[in-house]
């Protein structure tokens, strides 16, 4: 998949770093192969660094041979600068800047007869990212037709609307019957019920997830200008990694349930729903605060979101407390495994001795 992305941390010298990355999956290739193409991809690395050096090189010199337009009356610009990937003209500030779109990245072709666009504040600050929306692939792999990749693209949006309405809708229908018939009301059932809901909550913030994320990468004039909204979808991304920890703690809280009932019987009678639900809804918080405030402060951008083929060590802090979970569950597992298979021995070598 190819990724186009842009940021800037708005100087006067509007330089900024820019990410492109292309992964393709290939079959595997002896030693030889891959030392070949390593090299291959080298002296590829090599000459890319080059040709990004020059072309950042061209830019600047553009920009100091006319920095402003000769009918500049004092007015605010965002200076021209170079993001990896586009040479930015000289934008009056409240303005878009538009470019052509680059002719290849990394040996995939994009439609150069298509523009990027990019948002000058009007502080004279470049928008943090820049619009590649329209710079479609040519050709990409596994896939040489677009229409047919938007095709995917949307079927695979509607398996999920269509999955998550059928899993919407038998929650729900579980719930209502837990809560109607009394019958049914008791401590295994209402930790049923918070698992359910756990489920619900992840599916309600992945769609509106889904909404505002489209927004705000792919609707230029809607992203640029509200940071409102861009605060809304590192909002709805914090509470996204809430509901995926609250359904595994959840599970564990069942997993707990199961292990007391058989191994402390006497001691469930105790037990009340307050202290499972401390810990299956308050627990995921403490990770999740943890996780934003090192989002804020490391890579406040993007909406908190890692996008697919990168890599981000900071959402170690939300796989972290889900793999525990599972590893404490799969101990639970297997000691109630191990007491079942010992009560079972222990009756068939009962009834064998009594008949003796």
């Amino acid at each position: 998949m190819l990724k186009l992305a842009s940021e800037t941390n708005g100087t006067e010298s509007g330089m900024e770093d820019a990410w492109l990355t292309l992964s393709v999956e290939g079959e595997p290739k002896g030693l030889e192969e891959d030392a070949l193409e390593q090299s291959t991809f080298n002296e590829d690395l090599w000459h890319n660094l080059l040709d990004q050096l020059s072309k950042a090189e061209m830019c600047r010199i553009n920009f100091e041979v006319e920095p402003y337009p000769p009918t500049d009356h004092g007015q605010v610009y965002c200076n021209r600068s170079w993001n990896g990937a586009t040479c930015w003209p000289t934008t009056l500030a409240g303005h878009w800047a538009t470019a052509f779109c680059p002719p290849e990245v990394e040996g995939v072709s994009l439609d150069v007869t298509q523009n990027a666009t990019r948002y000058c504040h009007p502080n004279g600050m470049w928008n943090e990212k820049s619009n590649y929306d329209n710079c479609t692939l040519l050709s990409h792999v596994g896939i040489e037709n677009l229409e047919e990749f938007e095709m995917v693209n949307l079927a695979a949006r509607m398996i999920y609307f269509v999955g998550f309405s059928i899993s919407s809708l038998a929650l729900i229908s579980a719930l209502l019957i837990f809560s109607y018939f009394r019958s049914l009301h008791c401590l295994r059932n209402t930790i049923h019920s918070h698992l359910m809901g756990s489920f619900l909550l992840r599916i309600l913030v992945w769609v509106m997830l889904h909404f505002v994320t489209r927004a705000v990468f792919l609707e230029p004039d809607i992203k640029d200008v509200s940071s409102g909204l861009n605060w809304f979808c590192k909002i709805l991304t914090a509470l996204s990694h809430y509901s995926t920890i609250a359904n595994f703690f959840w599970m564990l809280m069942e997993g707990l349930y199961l292990h007391i009932m058989v191994f402390w019987v006497y001691s469930a009678e105790k037990l009340n729903i307050w202290l499972f639900a401390i810990i299956g809804w308050g627990c995921p918080w403490f990770f999740v605060i943890i996780w934003a405030i090192a989002k804020y402060n490391k890579q406040n951008k993007d909406c908190w979101i890692t996008l697919h083929g990168s890599s981000d060590a900071l959402d170690f802090i939300i796989y972290a407390p889900n793999l525990t979970v599972i590893g404490v569950n799969l101990v639970f597992l297997f000691s109630i495994i191990w007491v079942l298979v010992s009560k079972i021995n222990s009756s068939q070598n009962f009834d064998g001795g009594q008949y003796t």
